[in-house]
């Protein structure tokens, strides 16, 4: 109870908290942040690499199918129209 009546009085008339309790949150932020950072587990120099490799396949792969199908519906649509 006596926390909340903290930060009641903390607050300006505007009801925006002052400076020193927004430094107070960012540094927390931060700090949190930085643990969270630290349980992340990043991919390796091998994995990586094989994931890219296969982005770069299907986005061919996919650019040269909707290449065909582009040019097979303007070919029907041409057909019809003249």
């Amino acid at each position: 109870m006596a926390k909340q009546q903290q930060s009641e009085e903390k607050k300006t008339s505007a009801g925006h908290l002052d400076i020193k309790e927004k430094y107070v949150q960012l540094k927390d932020f931060f700090e949190k942040s930085k643990l969270e950072l630290k349980k992340t587990t990043w991919p390796t120099k091998k994995e990586i690499t094989a994931t890219c490799f296969a982005v770069v396949i299907l986005v061919v792969l996919m650019s040269v199918f909707l290449g065909l199908v582009d040019f097979a519906l303007a070919k029907i649509v041409e057909v019809i129209l003249y």
